[in-house]
């Protein structure tokens, strides 16, 4: 189980979990079609390079040399009609760029979710989820308290996670904002 605290450049931090990686891609990507406007912008993609050429009107192989994309020429002279390509641009930081070199799907969705964001933090199991509650390092930042009340909500929620110390870590916490 992943467990996210999603923080906003502004506004109040969003807690939500998701069974496995598969699911936290799923969830991202469905709220960047609800949320994105129309851009150019990949979070993630995985292509062959025929599918490639397809997209760029079919062109003979040798018509690539000389222009843009005379690396698809070099990469199908290489590696054939089969060979995948990855791009995924705020995990490489190169918008459009395609590479043959894989991309971890996840890895690629949580780079594009942190760059939207002004922190995420992405639990991996209950324990680590559950250990970060005692950790304030984890919640000072604008709505880390927030984000602290959300994550023990949301564990709270979950059967056997085991986390009635997580209140009495958010009253402590508390205190000594309380005090400062």
């Amino acid at each position: 189980m992943l467990y996210v605290v999603e923080v906003p450049k502004k506004g109040l931090p969003k807690c939500w979990s998701a069974p496995d990686m598969e699911s936290f891609v799923a969830q991202v990507q469905l709220e960047r079609k609800t949320i994105c406007h129309v851009t150019d912008r990949v979070m993630f993609e995985r292509i062959t390079a025929k599918e490639l050429l397809g997209r760029l009107g079919n062109p003979a192989p040798s018509e690539l040399i000389g222009t843009e994309q005379e690396w698809l020429y070099e990469v199908l002279m290489d590696q054939g009609m089969h060979a995948k390509l990855y791009r995924a641009d705020a995990y490489t930081k190169d918008d459009g760029s395609y590479s043959i070199e894989p991309i971890n799907e996840y890895e690629a969705t949580l780079s594009w979710l942190s760059e939207r964001l002004d922190t995420v933090l992405v639990f991996e199991s209950i324990e680590e989820a559950r250990d970060a509650l005692y950790d304030m390092r984890n919640w000072l930042f604008s709505g880390g308290m927030e984000g602290l009340t959300g994550l023990a909500d949301l564990l709270e929620a979950t059967p056997s996670s085991g986390t009635a110390l997580g209140k009495a870590v958010l009253q402590q916490f508390q205190l000594c904002a309380a005090k400062t």
